[in-house]
C-alpha cells in the first residue's frame, strides 16, 4: 500500500493524486490518500507519500516564499520533488537552514496543471449540483471532464494560418501589500497587458485572445475582457487545443503557470516568456517553446513560426513526445519513484 498524507486541498495537488492513482492501477498496488489539511503541520501546497521504506514530499508551492515550510518538510523526508525548482533559490534555502545537506534531497517535478481523476477527493468542492449530475451519468461535470485525456492533443498542424492564442488574467493589488509584492503583481499585470494589446494589434485576424471574465478583470482593463462564454473552463480547453501558437507568461512568485503544462499536454507550439524556473526532462528554448522577456520579442517570435511552418509542427512533435515522457501524470509520479528506487 501506497499512503498519501495531503497537507492541502488545493487543486494543484490534483496532478499528485491523478499521477498515483494511475500508477497504483497499473501495478496493482492499493492507494490510500488521508486528509492531514486540518492538523498539517506546515502550510503549503503540499503532500507526503509513503513509498516502501521512504518518505517523499511533493511540494507544488509557487516558489520558495515559505521557508519554515520548507525547512520542516526537508527534516522530515527521504526525497523532496519541488514544483519551480531552482538551483539558485536551493543554495539560498542551504544558507539558512542548519542541516545544509538536507537540500540535497530536493529534485524538479516539473510542470503543473489542474488534471484530475473522477473519484479524486479534492474534487469534492464542487458544488452539489455537479455530484448529482456525476451519479446520474452526466460526463461533462467537473469531476469527469478534466481527465488526462481531456487536455491531451497530436501534432496536426497543417502549414496553413496558424491560429495564435492566450487567455490570462490580471491580480488586484492591495494597498497594504509590501512593496516587493505590488511591484512584482503589477510587473506581471502591465506584461500580460502589454502582450494581449501588441498581439491584437499585430494579428488581428489570427489572435485569439484576452482577459477571462471576472470582476477584477473587468475593474483593471475592461477593454481586453473576453465574454464568459468563450472563458469557461471547457470552452478554454477546447479553444486551446484547436489553436496552434499558445503563448505562457511568467506567474506570481516567478512561477511557471498550470497554462504551460496544459500548452505541452495538448501537443501545442509554444512562445513562452523567459524561465525562472527548471522543469523535469530534455524540455529546451528553440526545440519545445520560443523564448521571450518582453511584448516586442514574444511578437518577433511568433512572426518567426508563422514564416517557418515546419517550426510549428516539429515544435507540436517534440512537447508531444515530451509530455509521454515526463509530463502525463502517472509518467511523472513514475519517473519520481525510479529516484527513490535507485
Amino acid at each position: 500500500m501506497i499512503r498519501i498524507e495531503l497537507y492541502s486541498k488545493r487543486h494543484h495537488l490534483k496532478q499528485i493524486l491523478t499521477g498515483f492513482h494511475l500508477f497504483g492501477l497499473k501495478i496493482g498496488e492499493r492507494i490510500k490518500i488521508v486528509d492531514c489539511s486540518k492538523y498539517r503541520p506546515v502550510d503549503t501546497i503540499a503532500c507526503i507519500v509513503y513509498y516502501k521504506d521512504k518518505k517523499i514530499v511533493y511540494d507544488v508551492q509557487d516558489g520558495y516564499q515559505d521557508f519554515e515550510s520548507m525547512k520542516y518538510l526537508l527534516e522530515n523526508c527521504d526525497f523532496y520533488f519541488k514544483r519551480n525548482f531552482s538551483e539558485i533559490e536551493n543554495e539560498k534555502l542551504r544558507s539558512k537552514i542548519e542541516r545544509k545537506e538536507d537540500v540535497d534531497k530536493m529534485y524538479p517535478l516539473g510542470f503543473n496543471y489542474t488534471v484530475t481523476y473522477q473519484w479524486s477527493p479534492l474534487n469534492y468542492g464542487t458544488p452539489w449540483k455537479e455530484h448529482i449530475k456525476r451519479f446520474l451519468g452526466y460526463k461533462n461535470t467537473p469531476n469527469a471532464y478534466f481527465t488526462p485525456e481531456v487536455f491531451e492533443g497530436v501534432p496536426d498542424y497543417d502549414g496553413h494560418n496558424p491560429k495564435i492564442f492566450f487567455q490570462t488574467r490580471l491580480w488586484d493589488i492591495n494597498e497594504e501589500y509590501p512593496e516587493w509584492k505590488k511591484e512584482q503583481w503589477n510587473w506581471i499585470n502591465n506584461t500580460r497587458l502589454s502582450i494581449i494589446k501588441t498581439l491584437k494589434r499585430e494579428f488581428p485576424d489570427q489572435f485569439n485572445g484576452g482577459l477571462t471574465y471576472n470582476d477584477t478583470n473587468i475593474k483593471l482593463a475592461p477593454d481586453l475582457v473576453l465574454p464568459l462564454s468563450t472563458t469557461y473552463r471547457e470552452k478554454y480547453i477546447e479553444m486551446m487545443k484547436k489553436s496552434d501558437i499558445c503563448i505562457g507568461t511568467t506567474g506570481l512568485h516567478m512561477s511557471i503557470g498550470g497554462k504551460t503544462g496544459e500548452y505541452v499536454a495538448a501537443a501545442r507550439a509554444i512562445v513562452h516568456e523567459k524561465f525562472y524556473y527548471t522543469v523535469t526532462g530534455d524540455f529546451q528554448e528553440g526545440r519545445n517553446y520560443l523564448e521571450f522577456t518582453d511584448a516586442d520579442q514574444c511578437v518577433k517570435n511568433v512572426y518567426k513560426l508563422i514564416d517557418n511552418p515546419d517550426l510549428i509542427y516539429n515544435m507540436e512533435k517534440n512537447n508531444y513526445e515530451y509530455y509521454r515522457k515526463y509530463l502525463e501524470p502517472c509518467q511523472l509520479i513514475t519517473n519520481t519513484l525510479e529516484i527513490v528506487d535507485e
